[in-house]
């Protein structure tokens, strides 16, 4: 039962009586590791779709554009450079 009177920085801190402070410290990290990782499925169901719906879409095209004409690898490369500036990105903001 929680206290009226007394705060703690999270709930973790609740189990310091019964459990020592490292493991709650390792567990503490280990839920920001979880937490970091929880969207990655989303992610990568979306990323699969839309890289399906690409190859469709990029066959039923002629792939005129302008003077280039692009064929359906040009399609395949343009996908895998988008994710490695999105890697990119996200290193470079977070690290």
């Amino acid at each position: 039962m929680l206290f009226k009177g007394e705060k703690k920085n999270h709930w973790m801190d609740w189990a310091g009586d019964k459990y020592d402070a490292q493991l709650i410290q390792d567990i503490k990290s280990l839920f920001k590791v979880l937490f970091m990782f929880l969207p990655l499925p989303v992610f990568w169901t979306l990323f699969d779709q839309q890289g399906s719906r690409w190859v469709l879409q990029a066959g039923q095209m002629n792939g005129y554009a302008g003077k280039f004409t692009f064929s359906l690898l040009f399609y395949f490369v343009i996908k895998v450079l988008i994710i490695l500036c999105c890697f990119l990105n996200y290193s470079v903001t977070y690290n």
